[in-house]
């Protein structure tokens, strides 16, 4: 397996284990899916398995190759941050917000199997939304055609300023369909 589908892999993994930390108890995983039909990771759950395929919605392409080739390490950071090379986002909550109908669209026209139960977790690589436009957004997507049992959006919320500090950002849950 390439570095790039293992670190792929991994990234798939790490995702799904905070879903099912965050929204559900007695899960065990399993295995990762062959990716040959199956969700990309399997969960047993008392006598059934079921199975999470993940889909990643960012702004832009660029936006996850900027990522990647980073995370790859085919490149390297040149200073404390780095411009976007996708250049200004104008509107950025409805760009994401149109990138998750996509990812949606793309993965409820797929079909999957070796699992009892198929889940859908739409993660959300937008650092520039925050719970109410995520919010927003999923009161908005339309959900096509699909056979799967529970759908999510999952985001990092941000970090939020009180009057007693700052409280770190948090991954969070939103059920597209199904319920908890």
């Amino acid at each position: 397996m390439s570095n790039a589908k293992q670190l792929q892999r991994y990234h798939e993994k790490a995702i799904c284990d905070e879903l099912v930390k965050i929204i559900t108890s007695g899960f065990v995983f399993e295995r990762m899916g062959n990716d040959s039909g199956e969700p990309d990771v399997l969960y047993r759950s008392g006598n059934e398995t079921v199975g999470i395929e993940v889909g990643t919605a960012y702004y832009d392409n660029s936006d996850a190759k900027q990522e990647w080739t980073l995370a790859r390490g085919e490149r390297t950071l040149s200073g404390k941050y780095e411009f976007r090379r996708g250049g200004v986002l104008v509107n950025p909550n409805n760009v994401i917000c149109s990138r998750i109908q996509e990812e949606l669209n793309d993965k409820c026209a797929k079909r999957y199997s070796g699992t009892d139960r198929v889940w859908l977790c739409i993660e959300a690589r937008a650092p520039l939304g925050d719970d109410e436009s995520f919010q927003g957004c999923a009161s908005q997507v339309s959900l096509p055609a699909h056979s799967f049992e529970k759908i999510f959006l999952f985001y990092l919320s941000p970090t939020k300023i009180t009057t007693h500090g700052s409280e770190g950002g948090s991954y969070k849950v939103i059920t597209l369909y199904g319920t908890n």
